[in-house]
């Protein structure tokens, strides 16, 4: 049940870093994701390899990684979060 719903978290996060750098405290104010969701959110895309963290003047940045990219790409090549299931 909760598959679907991380995905489209992640779709968004990786979106929105794919712009260009962006500071934590600015992806808190532009996503629709609050608590501990985001911090289990920003700890997988790390963990996983998909974004990056950097630290300038005591400001924690995040920016996405090659992988992130293709993993992006593959997503919107994929016809959408849920692909062409039927319901039978």
């Amino acid at each position: 049940m909760f598959r679907g719903i991380f995905r489209i978290w992640i779709y968004q996060t990786l979106n929105e870093i794919s712009k260009g750098k962006k500071s934590v405290e600015e992806l808190r104010r532009t996503l629709p994701i609050y608590g501990t969701v985001f911090d289990f959110l920003i700890s997988f895309l790390l963990t996983s390899g998909l974004a990056k963290r950097s630290i300038e003047n005591n400001i924690e940045y995040l920016e996405i990684t090659d992988l992130g990219k293709s993993y992006l790409a593959g997503m919107l090549a994929w016809h959408g979060f849920w692909g062409h299931r039927r319901w039978w």
